[in-house]
């Protein structure tokens, strides 16, 4: 990771991510390949397995599991010397024996940019053994997450990454105005968001008015990996004018070169009226036929800065701040860390001190000759000779879900449950050459170890 940029709230340029790829996609799929590949001997993957207790003995030591696979509603218990809680927040559950509705109810309504797993399973098994929950009214709104013009009312938004301000994006009301320092903390940036709106409340997302993330040429250019997945997505629209810009946002053109021009001045003066001091990619007029790229956005749940109360060994701690023996946990299912508001960049950086500091410090049981039947990918047995393949007949394979990448084509049938991302992230390229959609996520080398899964290649 060698390239480096500053995020909002940041004093300095300090945040560090992949030249080719979107960091947390890469952190995953580089750790997913090492498990796969069976390098960590010993480690069995469980997938379609939900664990439903954390079980302890008499004296309250954890001791291990109980868990159910797949549908099935028989319940398998698995013992264990220890358990890391590695379950994340609690953003995405909007019922109302939820987290979320029990610390902070104002918030139930707003979108989310976390997935459905986030629903803080692990917080309550592990708060019905004994353990502190901490700030648990702590919950990150984000300012930008993307409203799709295909589907606005959708209450999981896709996040508009903190990157696209960091490269000199700016954020402007439905009047074509700034309202903030695009480099503020994320809680200022919403803060500001709603006093625009004179809403104090902002659990209804039909009350707010639009909000709109725009970059020039430059800063489109600077952001290479994030701009073209949100131009495909279409979260991000390309416009070859400021009149069309305007046009498209509804506001009149003397109105945003006013602003523009204004946020110029500010940048050759080195401050404007809102603090800013970091000015990437400018300027934003003198071309007669620049650039832009816009989105809509909206603030979102984002984060849960509460959780369970750790030590700095990450061993679970109860109210007395006695240790849980053989509990520990990692991620946005610990409480403490960030304080009420999180920074962009910290959330993965913890991820990776807390887990190495537990994945070292974990009292391990001696190796057994006994194995246990995990329910990973199966090995999928490399065809003998590849085949060469045009579009049309690529197209006829898209039941078999079969992908083209890199001119190389693959049989991805077989890990479309397991991608991290979501089946429908894979079924959507089954037929077709998905080069682009792949190359703006992840690098060519995670290829190297789909190579069993190679069926031919690509010929145009």
């Amino acid at each position: 990771m060698n390239q480096v940029g500053q995020l909002g709230g940041h004093t300095y340029a300090r945040t560090y991510r992949t030249t080719g790829g979107l960091v947390g996609a890469e952190m995953i799929a580089t750790l997913s390949r090492i498990i796969e590949k069976g390098e960590w001997k010993g480690l069995v993957v469980l997938k379609k397995t939900r664990v439903t207790q954390i079980l302890t003995n008499e004296n309250g030591k954890v001791i291990g599991v109980e868990c159910q696979t797949g549908n099935s509603t028989q319940k398998v218990t698995y013992e264990a010397q220890s358990v890391v809680i590695a379950t994340g927040g609690y953003a995405n559950d909007h019922s109302e024996s939820s987290l979320l509705h029990q610390y902070v109810p104002g918030l139930v309504h707003l979108p989310t940019t976390n997935g459905r797993w986030s629903t803080g399973d692990g917080h309550k098994m592990a708060i019905a053994i004994g353990a502190d929950a901490i700030e648990m009214s702590n919950v990150q709104v984000h300012p930008t997450g993307f409203i799709d013009p295909e589907k606005p009312d959708h209450t999981m938004k896709t996040l508009c990454a903190e990157i696209l301000r960091g490269v000199g994006g700016l954020l402007l009301n439905k009047e074509g105005k700034r309202f903030c320092n695009e480099l503020g903390t994320r809680d200022y940036v919403v803060q500001k968001m709603l006093e625009y709106t004179n809403n104090t409340n902002p659990s209804h997302q039909q009350q707010l008015p639009p909000f709109w993330i725009v970059l020039n040429q430059k800063a489109g250019e600077a952001a290479e990996t994030h701009v073209p997945l949100y131009l495909r997505k279409g979260l991000l629209q390309k416009v070859p004018s400021l009149e069309a810009l305007g046009n498209l946002m509804s506001v009149d053109l003397p109105a945003l070169q006013e602003t523009l021009k204004e946020y110029d001045l500010a940048a050759g003066l080195g401050v404007d009226a809102f603090g800013k001091k970091n000015f990437e990619n400018g300027p934003w007029v003198g071309k007669e036929e620049e650039v832009f790229y816009v989105g809509r956005v909206t603030p979102v749940v984002h984060y849960c800065m509460g959780g369970l109360r750790i030590d700095n060994q990450g061993r679970v701690l109860r109210e007395s701040g006695e240790k849980i023996s053989g509990l520990y946990s990692v991620g946005e299912a610990v409480g403490g860390l960030h304080g009420k508001a999180r920074l962009g960049g910290n959330a993965l950086s913890e991820c990776v001190v807390f887990g190495r500091i537990v994945g070292e410090g974990i009292p391990l049981l001696p190796k057994e000759e006994k194995k246990v039947e995990g329910m990973g990918k199966k090995k999928v047995e490399k065809r003998k000779e590849l085949v060469d393949l045009g579009l049309k007949e690529l197209e006829e394979h898209a039941k078999d879900v079969w992908v083209a990448i890199n001119g190389k084509v693959y049989d991805l049938g077989g890990f479309v449950e397991d991608h991290p991302a979501g089946p429908e992230a894979i079924l959507k390229l089954a037929g077709k050459d998905g080069s682009k959609d792949f190359l703006q996520v992840h690098g060519l080398e995670i290829l190297k170890d789909f190579d069993e899964l190679l069926v031919g290649n690509l010929k145009i």
